[in-house]
């Protein structure tokens, strides 16, 4: 399988984002690219209809990360990306956002305390996470050529351009970087995590995890080691379940943190060559905290999630390690 370019693997996590998680993975991509970009934080009273500046404040950024889009038809992630664009674009304007249809006038006085002196828009990129219908180009396009005469334009030039982008267009004009990926790699496992997915096979001959579980209950509480063994069962099926989808869809982040699972496995099996039924237990608990540690420095992850990550390959380890302990 030929390597998966950068920029075409990180238009694949990127479009995998929500909401404000989407925003954040956008602007620090731009910031990675323009020296001089300019967040804008939405406190005190919004962001005035942009997310972020470059260029010497010419070139504005509107980001919107549609949520739960897997739910959507096609026709409503166009008419949700028109819709909020259409706001975005009126406040820059200085319209009233609320009365779309009425061109009321309202000043921007967000955008007053942001842009400096003489500084105005000569293009807005709008950036949004799924963008695989070409029917909202012409329509937001033609919109704002009828309203922007109506405008004082004080914010942008009069021949002021947009430019719809979804993640493979934004991704394809700026440059990824290795530190990009590996951000934007960590908010990728952590999305993943919080949401488990079964593996498309799971497992067919459990007997050998069947074994071990029953030797931990002949030397403790059956009722609690059947519990113990449900849930390492099911973390199991979700390591497998994420695995499996980073390989079919994010191949080359499957290879960086398989390495890392692979390495982490060689130690363990050492650990494990004198555990026993009676001190496995905390063997697992130690070894489950000592990997948080180590994939939340070293992927990173965030604390919580790192832990989950953490109880999954103790799963799988337990389920696949062929340490005999009995």
């Amino acid at each position: 399988m030929s390597a998966v370019p950068p920029h075409v693997e990180c238009a694949r996590r990127l479009a995998l984002l929500e909401g404000d998680d989407f925003e954040v993975a956008i602007t620090g991509l731009l910031a990675n690219n323009h020296q001089d970009f300019q967040s804008i934080p939405a406190a005190p009273q919004g962001d005035g209809g942009l997310d972020g500046l470059a260029e010497n404040f010419t070139v504005g950024y509107c980001c919107y990360g549609i949520e739960n889009i897997d739910t959507l038809a096609p026709k409503a992630v166009a008419k949700k990306t028109l819709d909020k664009f259409k706001a975005d674009l009126m406040r820059i304007l200085e319209f009233n956002p609320k009365k779309p249809k009425k061109l009321i006038p309202h000043p921007n006085t967000t955008l007053s305390k942001v842009f400096p002196a003489k500084t105005k828009l000569k293009h807005i990129y709008l950036v949004v996470n799924s963008f695989k219908s070409n029917t909202v180009i012409g329509p937001l396009n033609t919109w704002f050529a009828a309203i922007k005469p109506n405008s004082p334009c004080t914010y942008m030039e009069p021949a002021c351009t947009i430019t719809i982008e979804g993640p493979h267009e934004i991704t394809n004009r700026l440059t990824v970087t290795p530190s990009y990926q590996a951000r934007l790699e960590s908010s990728l496992l952590s999305k993943m995590l919080n949401q488990p997915t079964a593996p498309t096979t799971a497992p067919s001959d459990l007997s050998g995890f069947d074994d071990k579980m029953n030797v931990l209950a002949s030397v403790s509480n059956p009722v609690r080691v059947q519990a113990l063994r449900n849930n390492f069962h099911q973390q199991w099926l979700s390591q497998l379940g994420m695995l499996e989808e980073l390989n079919n869809n994010h191949p080359q982040a499957h290879k960086r943190i398989f390495a890392t699972i692979e390495a982490i496995r060689e130690e363990v099996i050492v650990k494990f060559l004198s555990a026993t039924p009676q001190n496995l237990a905390d063997r697992l608990m130690v070894f489950e905290t000592d990997l948080a540690d180590r994939l939340h420095t070293e992927i990173p992850l965030p604390k919580q999630d790192a832990q989950r990550f953490a109880r999954r390959v103790t799963a799988q380890l337990v389920g696949e390690c062929d340490i005999d302990w009995r």
